[in-house]
């Protein structure tokens, strides 16, 4: 949409890249592209290439998304910014902000992008040597037609153990069961695929001091997982994991990842399976996810 004058009124998210890693930078980015289309607004952001945050780089360039860069004169134009006061509660108000706006926040609720889920997901396709990779190390560890599902741990703020608001919340002396509250919601979730030929596979890490936990992480998982149908994801980048967990045929995610959460949406396969937990944050703080999810995920 233009102005009387011919000058294109301009979105952007001027913090992209710096206010969260790539699951939070996709949320970001769906609102902004779901307000462009309802809107007729334009998106401008800044260029990924040139942004960092903890010690990595902005992933969105993995991506086909297709939009303009920021330069420093657009910044003086902006009218205002819009602050979001709840990451996970859905602002409609978006879809009616006046022009040139910044916005600043996580956005994380599926009911920003719900209307446009085709051309998100159209925007959102990995680069091509990604998409073959993942889907190249899927397929080799289906040795006997296994279906394979993605598990997501996301230990990354409780690596070593000591943070009192992870107090046994994975068990007593920090040793997986049942009767945890992880536990509680972990097990029914491998339940839901007990009879069928299937591995799973795990990931873990996301530690927000810059990823130095994610082996510790890997190794915990290894300790508490023993069953021989457990594999176990490690050695590679990032966004390399985002593409392998996105081929996986079914998804089982955890609290507090944006990033397992945009590996299983982005998953095209026909009659895939995801399982969410029903509280989001760790400790729980009442918070409810309503919205939060696609209306087809589990949500246990």
């Amino acid at each position: 949409m233009e102005r009387s004058n011919g000058v294109a009124i301009v979105i952007t998210f001027l913090e992209l890249g710096k206010l969260g890693r790539l699951g939070n930078q996709l949320f970001q980015y769906a609102m902004l592209k779901s307000v462009s289309l309802e809107t007729g607004y334009k998106i401008e952001i800044p260029d990924p290439e040139n942004i960092e945050f903890q010690n990595q780089k902005c992933l969105l360039n993995m991506f086909s998304i297709t939009c303009d860069y920021l330069d420093q004169a657009d910044y003086t134009n902006l009218q205002a910014t819009f602050v979001e006061k709840d990451h996970t509660v859905f602002y409609p108000q978006v879809f009616e902000i006046p022009d040139n706006i910044n916005f600043h926040g996580f956005f994380q609720s599926y009911q920003y992008f719900k209307k446009y889920e085709k051309e998100i997901r159209d925007e959102l396709k990995l680069k091509e040597d990604l998409e073959s990779f993942g889907r190249d190390y899927v397929n080799s560890l289906k040795t006997n037609n296994e279906k394979i599902i993605s598990v997501h741990i996301r230990r990354g703020d409780n690596s070593d153990g000591t943070n009192p608001e992870y107090l046994n919340y994975y068990g007593e002396n920090d040793i997986l069961t049942p009767d945890s509250s992880f536990g509680k919601y972990f097990y029914p979730a491998l339940d839901m695929f007990k009879d069928d030929n299937v591995k799973f596979l795990v990931f873990s890490g996301g530690s927000r001091s810059g990823m130095k936990h994610n082996q510790t992480d890997i190794e915990w998982c290894k300790k508490n997982l023993t069953d021989k149908k457990f594999i176990f994801c490690e050695g590679n980048r990032d966004i390399q994991d985002f593409a392998i967990m996105k081929n996986c045929d079914h998804h089982i995610t955890s609290h507090m990842t944006s990033f397992g959460y945009w590996a299983a949406f982005l998953n095209n396969k026909k009659g895939k399976m995801v399982i969410a937990p029903s509280r989001y944050t760790v400790p729980d703080d009442g918070r409810v996810t309503r919205g939060f999810y696609p209306d087809r995920w589990r949500i246990l």
